[in-house]
This record gives C-alpha cells, sequence and structure tokens, in this order.
C-alpha cells in the first residue's frame, strides 16, 4: 500500500527530511578549531558534539524535527484507531476501544490519506454508518503520521464546539499530548494547536477558516445542511480553493442526502459510485443490500394485516440471487467479508437532467443504507417496520422521504413513485407465506401458505428450457418495436384467466418473427406441442415495418396457422383521441392500399392495471412469474415512475434505464381485454 507522499511542513516550506537525520545547531565563527592538524580538528569536532548534545536547544531541535520526520506508516488508519482510540461515555453508548469490525465499509474511507491518487471523496451515506467516525479516526492519526493543517467543518457552530469538546481534543490528548501546545490559550473549541500542525473545527457559516491557511485535510460533514453564501458558492468549492496548491491535499465530504440533486448527490455522482457488496450465505455471490428484499410477508395476523412486533422480530433478508432467506444474526459475518465496487457504467446514477456523467479522475464516491448497520436499534426488522409505516400502513411524503434518506442513504424523489421490486418478487409461483390465523377460542398460530405451483421459463435466451406446467387456453406475443431491435413476452393465459410468463427475448428485426411463429412450447403430460396462437407489436415506432410484418403473417398459412397468424399493430394514446372511458379502440389504416387493424389503447389506464393492479397489488386473477425470472425483467418492470403532481406516468430512459419488457407487459392486458371472456371456452385436444 503506497503513502500519499507528504511534501509540505506546517510554515509552507520545503519537504521534510528523512527520519533519523541528526539536526545539530550551525557552528559559530568563533568556534573554529585552535589548529589546522587533522587531528586536532577532529578531535575539536568530536568536543563541539559532545558539548551541543546535551544543551537545550539542541533537545528541542530534535524534538521538533521529530515531529516532522515521521516513518512512513503502513498501518492504514483503522488499524491504529483500534489499538489507540479509545471512545468513553461522552463519545460513544458503548464505550470502549474503535472497533473496526462494527463498521467495516469505512476501513477503505480512512485508508484514503494512504492513496496519493485520490485528491476527493464523498460518502452519501445513511445515519447509522459510522463514517462520522472514521473521518475524526483521520485527525486523531495525521498528528503523528501525516502532520500538516486540517479543517473539519460541520453545518452549525453548535455542533462543531461538540464535537471539537467530546470528540477531538480529548482523542488528542490521549493519543498525541506531547504535541500539543503548552499555551491555553492556543487550544479552544474552534482551533487545537499542536507543534506541527493546527486543527481547526468550525460551522459551515463561517468563512474564516476557509480564508486563513492551507489545509493537507479537509472534512466536510452533514454537507447537504451547510450553510448557502450569498456569492452562490458551497462550501466544497470554498475547500477545493484551500488545497489548489497543495500537492498531497485531500477533500472528504459525507451527508445524509436530502433532495435529488442536491449537493451530495451531485458530487457523488461525478465519483466512482461505489457500492459496498457482500456474500450471500447461501449462493456466495456478492449483493448490495436492498430495502425491495426485505421480507416480512408472514408477518400478518389472520386479517392479512401486518403484525409489527412480529415484523421487527422476524424480518429475513432474500438473496436477490438465489432467492434464499438470511437471517438477521447472518448480517455481522456478510458485512465483514463486504468490499466496495465500483457501479458499473449502464448502471450509473445519472445529473438531474438524465445525462450521463463519467467518473472524475481521483474521486472516490461511495453510497450506503443502514440496511449494513450492526448497531442494536437498526436490524432488519426495525428497518422493516420504517418502511411499512411509511408506504403501507400510513403512507405520507414526509415518512418516506425520512425512511430513503435518513435510513436509505438515497436522494428524494419528489413526488414520484414506481413498482418495487418487492412487489414483483411477490408474484413468483411457489411463494410461502407466513400468515398469522386465529381459531374459534381466540388462539392464535402461524400457518404456512403455498402460492401457486413453481414454473420455469420455457426459453431462455432462445433455447428450451422447461416444459409448460399445463396446457394453456392462450400462448399471446407481445413485442415492442424500437428503432434498431424488438423484444417480446409470451405469456400463458389459463381459463380461468390467469397469466404466466413464458418467454422473453430480443430480435434484431422484424424477420426473425419466424422463429417465434414455429417455435414449440412443450407441455406437461401432452405430446403436442403448443404455439404462439396471437401477439401484438407496437408501431409507435416505425409504422410501416410494423403493419408490412403483421400483413405479411396474417395473409401467409402454414400448417400450424392455416388461416395466417393473427399478430396485429397496436399504440398507446392519450384521452385526447376519444377513449371515452374505454381502455381500448379498433381503428382501421392502410399500408399500400392493404387495410389493417390497430389496436388503440389508453395508455394511462393500462399501465396503472398492469403496475399498479396486477404487480402491485397482485390483483386477481394473478399474475404468476417463474421461479428463474430473468433480472431483466425485475429492472425494466421498475423503470417507470407514476408522478402524483401530473398525475401520469414518466419514463427517463437515460436515468432508469429501458422499459421494453414494462411495455411488452401491460399489452398482455391490451390483448386480454379482446380474448378474456372467451378464455374459459378455448380447449387444445392432444391427439
Amino acid at each position: 500500500m503506497c503513502m500519499r507522499h507528504r511534501s509540505r511542513p506546517r510554515s509552507g516550506g520545503s519537504s521534510r527530511c528523512s527520519s533519523g537525520t541528526n539536526v545539530l545547531p550551525t557552528s559559530r565563527a568563533d568556534d573554529s578549531p585552535p589548529s589546522t592538524s587533522p587531528a586536532m580538528s577532529d578531535l575539536f569536532q568530536r568536543a563541539q558534539a559532545m558539548r551541543y548534545a546535551g544543551s537545550p536547544e539542541n533537545d528541542f531541535i530534535v524534538s521538533l524535527a521529530g515531529d516532522y520526520m515521521q516513518e512512513t506508516p503502513t498501518e492504514p488508519v483503522w488499524q491504529w484507531a483500534a489499538r489507540n482510540v479509545y471512545l468513553d461515555e461522552k463519545m460513544t453508548s458503548e464505550p470502549g476501544y474503535f472497533d473496526p469490525t462494527k463498521t467495516p465499509w469505512t476501513k477503505e474511507w480512512q485508508e484514503l490519506p494512504m492513496r496519493p491518487e485520490v485528491r476527493e471523496a464523498v460518502a452519501m451515506k445513511s445515519s447509522r454508518t459510522g463514517f462520522s467516525e472514521g473521518s475524526l479516526n483521520i485527525l486523531r492519526w495525521m498528528v503523528k503520521h501525516w502532520p500538516g493543517n486540517a479543517l473539519y467543518s460541520i453545518n452549525s457552530d453548535k455542533k462543531a464546539r461538540e464535537v471539537a469538546e467530546r470528540r477531538i481534543l480529548p482523542s488528542i490528548e490521549r493519543t498525541a499530548g506531547a504535541q500539543l501546545s503548552e499555551d491555553p490559550d492556543d487550544n479552544t473549541l474552534s482551533k487545537i494547536s499542536l507543534r506541527n500542525m493546527d486543527i481547526l473545527i468550525s460551522g459551515s457559516g463561517s468563512s474564516g477558516p476557509f480564508m486563513e491557511i492551507w489545509y493537507r485535510l479537509i472534512v466536510l460533514d452533514e454537507l447537504s445542511k451547510h450553510a448557502k453564501r450569498a456569492d452562490g458558492t458551497t462550501t466544497y468549492d470554498q475547500a477545493k480553493s484551500r488545497q489548489n496548491d497543495v500537492a498531497d491535499g485531500l477533500l472528504m465530504a459525507l451527508s445524509v442526502p436530502e433532495e435529488a440533486g442536491g449537493i451530495i448527490d451531485l458530487k457523488y455522482t461525478n465519483g466512482t459510485q461505489k457500492k459496498f457488496l457482500v456474500p450471500c450465505p447461501r449462493c456466495e455471490r456478492r449483493i448490495e443490500l436492498l430495502f425491495d428484499y426485505l421480507l416480512a410477508d408472514h408477518c400478518k395476523d389472520g386479517d392479512h394485516r401486518y403484525n409489527l412486533d412480529l415484523v421487527v422480530a422476524e424480518t429475513v433478508y432474500q438473496c436477490q440471487l438465489c432467492g434464499q432467506p438470511i437471517e438477521e444474526k447472518e448480517k455481522y459475518a456478510m458485512v465483514n467479508e463486504g468490499i466496495w465496487v465500483p457501479t458499473s457504467n449502464d448502471k450509473r446514477r445519472r445529473s438531474p437532467a438524465g445525462d450521463y456523467v463519467p467518473p472524475e479522475p481521483g474521486v472516490e464516491s461511495y453510497q450506503i443504507s443502514d440496511l449494513y448497520s450492526l448497531h442494536k436499534r437498526v436490524t432488519w426488522g426495525m428497518l422493516k417496520k420504517l418502511w411499512l409505516q411509511a408506504y403501507v400502513i400510513n403512507p405520507t411524503d414526509e415518512a418516506k422521504k425520512y425512511v430513503i434518506t435518513n435510513h436509505g442513504g438515497l436522494p428524494w424523489e419528489q413526488e414520484a413513485t414506481n413498482v418495487t421490486k418487492e412487489s414483483i418478487e411477490a408474484l413468483k409461483a411457489g411463494r410461502i407465506e407466513e400468515q398469522r390465523v386465529k381459531a374459534a377460542d381466540g388462539t392464535e398460530s402461524t400457518i404456512k401458505v403455498h402460492l401457486g405451483q413453481p414454473f420455469r421459463m420455457a426459453y431462455r435466451d432462445g433455447e428450451f428450457n422447461a416444459r409448460l406446467p399445463f396446457c394453456p387456453a392462450m400462448l399471446f406475443m407481445t413485442t415492442d418495436k424500437q428503432f434498431d431491435y424488438l423484444k417480446y413476452l409470451v405469456f400463458a393465459w389459463s381459463n380461468s384467466g390467469e397469466s404466466y410468463l413464458v418467454d422473453c427475448g430480443r430480435l434484431q428485426d422484424e424477420d426473425q418473427l419466424w422463429r417465434l411463429r414455429t417455435r414449440e412450447y412443450k407441455v406437461e403430460g401432452r405430446k403436442r406441442p403448443r404455439h404462439i396462437d396471437s401477439g401484438l407489436i407496437d408501431c409507435g415506432h416505425r409504422r410501416d415495418e410494423v403493419y408490412k410484418a403483421c400483413l405479411l403473417h396474417q395473409m401467409q398459412p402454414c400448417i400450424i396457422h392455416p388461416g395466417g397468424w393473427k399478430i396485429f399493430p397496436a399504440r398507446g394514446s392519450g384521452e385526447n383521441e376519444g377513449h371515452a372511458g374505454k381502455l381500448l379502440m379498433l381503428k382501421k389504416d392502410y399500408l399500400d392500399s392493404h387495410e389493417i387493424t390497430v389496436r388503440v389503447f389508453y395508455d394511462h389506464g393500462i399501465k396503472n392495471q398492469f403496475y399498479l393492479g396486477q404487480i402491485q397489488k397482485r390483483d386477481e386473477p394473478r399474475l404468476w412469474l417463474p421461479v428463474d425470472l430473468p433480472s431483466a425483467i425485475s429492472s425494466e418492470w421498475t423503470a417507470e415512475i407514476y408522478d402524483k403532481a401530473e398525475k401520469k406516468w414518466k419514463h427517463d430512459k437515460q436515468k432508469r434505464g429501458p422499459n421494453d419488457y414494462g411495455d411488452c407487459g401491460k399489452m398482455q392486458f391490451v390483448g386480454k381485454i379482446e380474448f378474456g371472456g372467451a378464455l374459459q371456452n378455448i380447449h387444445w385436444p392432444d391427439d
């Protein structure tokens, strides 16, 4: 591990000497040797060395030089702090030496002073993650290992004084008391003077600290709450200006976020956007801990209402990769095996305008939530309870914002909601949920309820994967046409009106539709395979190409489809096209004198039915998903958000990724409007 180069002493002069150099006062002119004899000269120099070695002046100079000439440390800050930083009752509710295993995600943060290529570090964090203590450890450590002026700035003068009085000065007195100035006027609650550096502690509203001296280290704590300046500049801007001429300067900013597009959000976006990935104890693959995978469906009473005591006690985390439950007691080992991983380019958080922002060289940025916290009062159960209270039991924007920012460590997206991955996971067939039921005598018990029979995708990436679990009344295909490709979903519809996702994929162009037209879907217990019966293709892009493909397949019979393959163009519209309360209208159009019927649907209404009804509320008849659901489905079905202020669905592809499979999903329920009433009467012989 390389050490950040220390090139500037407190005075701003030249580089420090190497460790171990003897420092003696310069000889006076009248101290020249009395003889030019080599033997006498050598004897004189040795006598002079002995004379000065014991002097108070020499002791002071050697001591002072020692303050600057520290050996390059190989021990990281967090490891040093575990041996030297004692946190007393004023600092923590659990007194003792700093324990890095309680906040292992802060280890890399505390190693940044030893990485000279890093100039800025940003932590967009939740409230219980220990980044502030990790930053204070760096201040405590640098006195003996990386001396140079330091500034700690927090959002108010009151908090600054509390930090100085309770956390910084007592620690430095224990770990580097000999370095403190002996003048009592030099050490106050706003400035701590040491032989080799000054530490300034300030509220963000004070401009003086940003104008006085150079700083090797600047820490901006609770940056989102820092005072706004009349000239439009931020404390972050001012801090950078104080380090322009410092070769090894480091600026560290940390904060719970506020609104999306706020300062901590913007600075995080500029960096590497690292996430803390931990190994699942079941499949051993690394995952990010997310609110969507906190499961408490088994914590309900007989009336299907959440029992919050059970939620706190029995919430588990479901691995998003293998689907297996993880208990709270396993969290300690998981997080202590975690690593920080930069976000890939295709998943990076974008600017407020939706633009891609590349990582800036020398800027490390981190985001973490309280789901990782090992604090006794921040368990998965407690967090799930807060989430249910804010989003399900008594939903308010204020409560939602508190959960998302304070506990999720994410900026608040104003007046917007979207389908959750938790809701999508709940649609998987074969899912086991525990429910509380009350007997006639008043006693309560917990029962396990199996929801549906598990099944697998019939095809994955165009290759056969599994047989259909039943013979569907209708195999229906919906295709979303983009400018240079098509994506499709295939649902198997039962006689009772339930739908099952059995196939999905991507096609380069309309010519490849022939693959789907002839694709065989084998059925459990039957000899004869099924084929796609009908379908819709979105014609919002490249109308003529879609019309041509639909007409071609409609008019060309084959053994499987003797009357032609019934696929039709479809497009969504707003209320101004005369829907008059109807979700679907049939409109005639033409291509080269050929008549074609277009399915025009009310887009907003269909989205409400699909996203809010079928997915969020699990409306009957049910939509069922396979146990091996492709991750792309979950990602794209959560890409659209509902703007409650404007009362419409919005999709920002640059910011939230594609939603093609979402458009395919909603069109399945456009098709159901036409064929739904006939499903119970459709039966396919097996001869």
